[in-house]
């Protein structure tokens, strides 16, 4: 091939690999710009355009496996999410979330691999008896073994949200002593909020509330609360972390990420 030639292919694909470049940084960032704005549908139809395949940073990867899995496309949630496994396989955050979604594909062993991969990974990380306790959970385990879980999940960390999934669960189980005690505890340290009202709700159903507590229950429609609690869709860790942008650096691109907190 003439050198003239030769030098005019090369120019060629160094301009086609920055323009692919160009077009990519564009199309993640009004990608992740729709996501943070909630606006997951319109995030999707962005994502669909770009192939995941030679994207090697794996916390882009875990986003846009987020907003899949916004939209229900838990299928195309955990393919994205395997690519950014392979890319990051010691990562405990990424093997939590395939846990998830394992469970949402009705796929209990997939997701008991990821549990004991994410106990290897993380042995004192509280989350894997949430990970367990929802295995459990879908398994419809005995009462007795999903109580113990999330019991142990209070003994590392006091979230009002299992704290009040404990309470029923010794409801349903018969144990009303324990439950109306894990409602009072829940009540004492969190004080407002959805799920302490709907704990002082479930203690009414056996017991009067304290003078305080009634107090507490009559003026909660005044109390301007700010709630953001994400339900069973939350694609977030479970002791209370939740996604915020972040600046991640890369060789290639810096752009904004909604990631997890370390």
């Amino acid at each position: 091939m003439p050198y003239d030639t030769l030098i005019n292919v090369k120019l060629y694909y160094f301009e086609v690999i920055v323009l692919d470049k160009y077009e990519y940084r564009v199309k993640t960032e009004q990608m992740l710009e729709y996501a943070e704005q909630k606006d997951y549908k319109r995030a999707m139809e962005i994502a669909d355009t770009i192939d995941w395949r030679r994207v090697k940073n794996a916390s882009m990867l875990n986003s846009v496996s987020e907003i899949y899995e916004f939209n229900g496309e838990f299928h195309k949630s955990r393919e994205i999410l395997f690519l950014a496994y392979d890319r990051s396989p010691s990562s405990r955050k990424i093997v939590y979330r395939l846990g998830i979604l394992a469970l949402k594909l009705k796929d209990t062993e997939e997701a008991t691999d990821c549990y004991e991969e994410f106990v290897k990974l993380a042995p004192k990380d509280p989350n894997q008896y949430i990970l367990k306790y929802k295995i459990l959970k879908t398994q419809r385990a005995p009462l007795i073994n999903q109580i113990e879980a999330l019991e142990e999940f209070k003994c590392a960390e006091y979230v009002e949200k299992w704290a009040y999934e404990l309470a029923l669960l010794y409801q349903d189980a018969g144990m009303i002593a324990e439950c109306l005690e894990e409602c009072d505890d829940l009540i004492l340290w969190f004080s407002e909020g959805k799920y302490v009202y709907q704990a002082m709700e479930l203690k009414m159903k056996y017991k009067p509330l304290t003078p305080l507590q009634q107090e507490k229950y009559d003026n909660r429609f005044e109390e301007e609360i700010e709630d953001f609690v994400i339900e069973e869709h939350e694609l977030v860790y479970e002791s209370g972390e939740t996604l915020e942008p972040t600046e991640i650096l890369d060789e290639e691109e810096s752009v904004t990420l909604m990631t997890l907190h370390s």
